[in-house]
């Protein structure tokens, strides 16, 4: 009661003395106090609307005579606020909000004042500010420092000295490298005519500085080794790390760090660093709990790139209009997604990473294992060339010359199954499904595959399959088993799986197949992972890429395999030709292997119809047959043949990563009711939230790229703005926005808001220079202060809003390991 009445004398006083103190700014002094204890029931979310009353719009408070600008006594908010009776007075007693008698005088005073209203600042386009014209001339050392020492002289507090050499060399280093300077470079830095400029240049060339600026992505970046639920099994997502650690030494362009990351899988003529850069968009958890739904999620997984994209360059809680529209900030459940839109077609599924990476996934070679990897792709082609020539100069075989060579590798196989051997080929598709007989196979052990092949059509299909896809789904038996097609380009696609896809192993062809020509392809596994399985095309090694490795258990087929079709609804039966399908099981050592390849690509039987030879069986008939064509072939091709087999395995041997792929066509995207991943609503198209007032580019297609170019528009109003701040709290300790992860109606009022846009539109205008950046701030005199203060001024400014003094930070945990290992 004593605080109501004390309120009531405070409301009486502010409503008789508005001249006389400068008017309140509504962005600064009133939106916090509305934003936190009003607009929940009175703001922008229908749903939870009371009263039908909008406190978030003038238009609405003021037709409803909440507010009656210029008059307190009028106005049904200064009553409510400064009611003592339990029923009248707002927030509701049982809320758990409760006004303090300076925020009740706040708000009259600002009725009385007008109760203007303002957009929300952090909405508003950056406006480069010119720097203020300051009494002590002698302290700035660049312009950071004159809109600082301007917030200082208005309130009457002078600025530190410079913080003692040694101190300020140290707090450098371990702000631009999280290491504590040596001795030696103590000493070198001192002995320099200018100390800190030679500290700067040298910690932003080393190599840890880009590990130091690392540390706080990956913490935004949700980075981990595991994959967090359940099981908690190991991912491989380090070379995604370090391409960010290489990305800050390299100082690439802050907008290129974001379309990469975003997009780099849909740029033209991506690079595999284009590719490494989007784990970005996997680095959330994947769960490989055997009883999920899968469908829950993987919308989960679409859910966490929209938080994590939305925190990392909005600086918004976008994720609360999940469910419904945001009860603060001026974003829709239809915004949301529309955003979640940008990310829903990634062709990933919701159980996966059981044992490993979960798909899509690539092999990701450092660039140490790149560089050798090219080498040993020279040293090959080196060889292929001149065998090439020697290969068009050879003589060709007449027929009587030519001997087929011993079937007796074939023969030797302990077993093999002739699924389609008859002397014609079986023409597919056929009025029934073609089907044969398998016994027991265990596909962990060695084993292969042969055929011939000869397709009509650019359509996916299946050769062969023993997967079962009758059960349902989510059971343990749905795909189970083998399979080898085609995809629509042609590629030798191979399947093994305990239940698909989440618990499969998948490789794929980089070579592919013709339309129309026959082409011999084996495909040889050993194990349950994907450097244990090799393509051949017309009896030449091929490269592959793997597309799922999370296979567990064995693997073992029986009963019927299906020819030319996979049983699979969404797969189109086979159109062409196949003779002489084989499985051999058993491990087939590497003499063996090259006999039976030999023999099924030129032996009598390699097809029923003549055809032009490849380039491949051409090499292999003129190298291998007896008589050779040419002698000098023989050396020359087993060479190039060592070469390539070394190459091929030394590429298999490759890490893998998960990445952004997207399906062939895009997923539909909903608004989901309740945000339920089975309540879907009104459809909807990639877009962007309407406040900010900035527009996706229109000259292309509304993709993630599109969305890139979105946030690195330089009149987007957020994102330069809240990366300099992450900045600026990573060295000064507290954001200029301390809030650094809500720019949004909940966010604080920045302690500085013209060196934000200032800052803001310097790192735009510099190219999204970041070193530029991290130079500019560390130079300046603000960051260059002594910490210590004196008793009153920890009291007046416990935070350093101000930035009266210099930094003060605890040492983070990387940093406390590294420096007692320094020590």
């Amino acid at each position: 009661m004593l605080f109501r009445s004390a309120a009531i004398l405070v409301v009486l006083a502010a409503s008789t003395a508005v001249a006389e103190e400068p008017a309140l700014d509504f962005n600064r002094d009133i939106r916090p106090i509305l934003s936190e204890n009003c607009f929940h029931c009175h703001g922008a979310d229908a749903a939870q609307r009371q009263a039908e009353l909008r406190l978030d719009d003038r238009d609405v408070a003021v037709e409803m005579g909440a507010i009656t600008p210029g008059s307190t006594a009028e106005s049904t908010v200064v009553e409510r606020i400064a009611s003592d009776d339990p029923d009248l007075r707002m927030p509701p007693p049982d809320s758990q909000r409760q006004l303090t008698a300076e925020q009740i005088a706040k708000l009259t005073r600002w009725i009385a004042e007008g109760a203007e209203y303002q957009p929300h600042w952090a909405f508003q386009p950056v406006r480069r500010p010119m720097p203020p014209a300051v009494a002590q001339t002698d302290w700035p050392r660049n312009d950071i420092d004159r809109f600082v020492l301007a917030r200082l002289e208005q309130d009457g507090v002078a600025p530190s000295e410079r913080a003692p050499l040694p101190t300020l060399l140290r707090r450098i280093s371990l702000d631009l490298t999280g290491l504590p300077p040596t001795p030696a470079q103590l000493a070198a830095w001192q002995a320099d005519a200018e100390p800190v400029a030679a500290a700067v240049d040298e910690l932003l060339a080393s190599p840890h500085y880009g590990e130091r600026m690392a540390v706080d992505w990956l913490d935004v970046s949700r980075y981990a080794d595991t994959h967090g639920f359940n099981n908690d099994s190991l991912r491989t997502m380090w070379r995604w790390r370090d391409w960010v650690i290489d990305a800050f030494n390299a100082n690439l362009p802050y907008d290129r760090f974001i379309t990469v990351q975003l997009a780099g899988d849909l740029l033209p003529e991506a690079t595999l660093e284009d590719h490494v850069a989007t784990g970005f968009n996997r680095n959330h958890v994947i769960n490989s709990e055997g009883g999920i739904i899968d469908e829950e999620y993987r919308v989960e997984y679409v859910a966490d790139r929209v938080r994590t994209t939305s925190l990392a360059w909005l600086g918004l809680t976008l994720e609360c209009a999940r469910c419904h529209d945001h009860k603060f900030d001026p974003v829709t459940q239809r915004d949301y997604y529309q955003m979640f839109a940008f990310f829903n077609s990634v062709d990933e599924t919701g159980e996966d990473g059981r044992v490993g990476n979960a798909a899509p996934l690539m092999r990701a070679p450092t660039r140490d294992q790149q560089r050798r990897y090219d080498e040993l792709l020279d040293e090959e082609r080196a060889i292929e060339g001149p065998l090439n020539e020697l290969l068009t100069a050879s003589t060709p075989l007449r027929e009587e010359e030519k001997q087929t060579p011993a079937s007796s590798a074939m023969q030797a196989i302990e077993k093999q199954i002739a699924l389609a051997a008859a002397d014609a080929p079986l023409k597919l598709p056929a009025a029934e499904p073609a089907q044969a007989p398998v016994t027991g196979f265990d596909l962990n052990g060695g084993w292969a595959m042969l055929a011939w092949v000869k397709r009509d059509s650019a359509t996916a299909a299946s050769l062969i399959s023993t997967m079962d896809f009758s059960a349902p789904r989510s059971s343990q038996g749905y795909g189970a088993g083998m399979q080898i097609g085609l995809t629509a380009e042609g590629a030798v696609d191979v399947r093994l799986a305990v239940r698909w896809p989440g618990y499969a192993l998948n490789v794929r062809s980089i070579e592919t197949l013709p339309v129309d020509q026959w082409s011999h392809v084996a495909v040889v596994g050993q194990g349950n992972t994907s450097s244990g399985f090799r393509i051949f095309i017309d009896g030449v090694e091929v490269e592959t890429a793997v597309r799922h490795d999370d296979l567990t258990g064995n693997v073992s087929i029986g009963g019927t395999a299906s020819i030319g079709h996979s049983g699979e609804p969404t797969n189109n039966a086979f159109a062409g030709e196949l003779h002489r399908v084989r499985l051999l099981s058993g491990t087939v050592d590497e003499p063996q292997l090259d006999a039976v390849l030999a023999g099924e690509v030129l032996g009598e039987h390699r097809s029923a119809e003549p055809h032009d030879a490849t380039w491949g069986q051409q090499l292999l008939r003129a190298a291998t047959q007896q008589p050779p064509a040419d002698e000098l072939l023989a050396k020359p091709y087993a060479a190039w043949k060592a070469a390539r087999q070394e190459r091929l395995a030394y590429l298999r041997s490759f890490p893998t990563m998960m990445v952004v792929r997207d399906l062939p066509e895009p997923r539909q995207a909903f608004v989901l009711q309740r945000g339920q991943y089975d309540q879907p609503g009104d459809k909807v198209s990639p877009d962007v939230p309407s406040v900010f007032g900035l527009p996706l580019p229109q000259d292309q297609p509304r993709d993630r790229v599109a969305l890139a170019k979105w946030f690195t528009d330089p009149r987007h109003p957020l994102t330069a703005r809240v990366v300099v701040n992450r900045l600026w709290q990573s060295l000064l300790g507290v954001g200029l926005v301390k809030t650094v992860e809500d720019f949004g109606m909940q966010g604080e009022w920045p302690s500085h808001p013209e060196l934000l846009d200032w800052l803001a539109s310097e790192f735009v205008d510099s190219n999204w220079d970041v070193k530029q950046l991290v130079r500019l701030i560390v130079s300046s005199a603000t960051y260059q202060q002594n910490s210590s203060a004196t008793a009153e001024a920890w009291a007046h400014d416990p935070e350093n809003r101000l930035l009266a003094r210099g930094p003060r930070q605890r040492l983070t945990a990387e940093m406390i390991r590294d420096q007692a290992l320094a020590a």
